[in-house]
């Protein structure tokens, strides 16, 4: 079993953590499960409460892109009401597939929400707390893929990159794109 992260140790007070929710998805949350674990982890340990829907939500990116537009539109609108029913003020996603479609999804000139679409690296690379987290050293080395959607998409690429040399040891090798 995992420890849970103290929120104590981030030196966080309860007014500076947020809500935030975890956008699974439907494809990632079969087959990323790992990369979700780690990304609430993270965000725990910084001192944020972390929250996902009830039922799994889908960013309509695959609809979408086979050109079936109906079935895109009641996909996004139950997304945006299972996000909506979280009252988060940020909504944080791992799949850099998902972070384009859900942008526009909960984009404010589509929708009433305020909440904001932030992709998980980012996020977390640019929390303040992130300071205080030590990291175990690992001495491997790494390929890094980074894909096409993260690079024109969730532009977040050098937070990936900052991210990955927090940990001692551990030699990134990146893959061309």
């Amino acid at each position: 079993s995992r420890a849970r992260p103290n929120p104590a140790r981030t030196g966080l007070t309860s007014n500076d953590a947020q809500t935030i929710a975890l956008f699974e998805g439907c494809v990632a949350s079969a087959f990323d499960r790992d990369t979700l674990a780690a990304t609430r982890f993270l965000l725990e340990a910084l001192g944020h409460r972390v929250v996902t829907p009830a039922e799994m939500l889908c960013c309509g990116a695959l609809p979408r892109h086979a050109g079936h537009a109906d079935a895109t539109a009641k996909i996004v609108a139950r997304t945006r009401a299972g996000l909506g029913a979280l009252h988060a003020a940020e909504v944080v996603v791992s799949a850099s597939g998902c972070y384009s479609a859900l942008a526009e999804a909960l984009h404010p000139a589509t929708t009433e929400s305020d909440m904001r679409v932030v992709d998980a690296s980012q996020r977390i690379a640019d929390d303040p707390a992130l300071v205080s987290l030590r990291f175990r050293p690992l001495n491997r080395r790494a390929a890094l893929h980074v894909p096409c959607s993260q690079i024109n998409g969730a532009h977040s690429v050098h937070a990936t990159r900052a991210l990955l040399s927090r940990i001692p040891g551990l030699a990134i090798i990146e893959l061309p794109t």
